[in-house]
């Protein structure tokens, strides 16, 4: 999942600091606005151990014809978190990947929803074993219905 690995056991021990902050506001140009960030730090290890998610959204699909934009920018260097614990959509799960994803939302009944997601990562050259740093693309749509 992108952690650094010697004979199929993890080079680091996972002792994480993590932090995140969020700022909403209710109305800039007639739409809530919110901005986003966090940040993860793992002590046990001496390098590649740092990860950052910076966002913002705009929009809030919360009643009828509501829509939401959200983008962010996330780069997770190998050892900063433990790989099966990070987001399993972004990046195609675990660490050693930056990249940015695009989230749109649309509320078109009272309980229902359609959404959709573009990944556009790349993938640190230690996460594949690869000679380079790699590309990787996702796209993700959505059908909602809530209870």
């Amino acid at each position: 999942m992108g952690n650094t690995m010697v004979s199929g056991l993890f080079a680091n021990d996972y002792h994480i600091v993590e932090a995140f902050s969020e700022l909403k506001f209710k109305d800039v140009l007639g739409l809530p606005f919110a901005l986003a960030a966090g940040v993860v730090y793992n002590t046990a290890a001496t390098e590649k151990n740092f990860g950052y998610d910076v966002a913002f959204q705009i929009g809030k699909a919360k009643e009828v014809t509501d829509w939401q934009l959200k983008y962010s920018y996330t780069d997770l260097q190998e050892d900063a978190t433990l790989g099966a614990h990070s987001d399993s959509d972004n990046f195609g799960g675990g660490t050693a990947s930056k990249g940015h994803a695009i989230r749109t939302k649309y509320k078109f009944g009272k309980n229902t929803y359609l959404a959709g997601t573009w990944f556009y990562n790349t993938r640190y050259a230690s996460k594949d074993g690869e000679a380079a740093d790699t590309d990787y693309e996702r796209v993700q749509l959505d059908a909602i219905i809530t209870f």
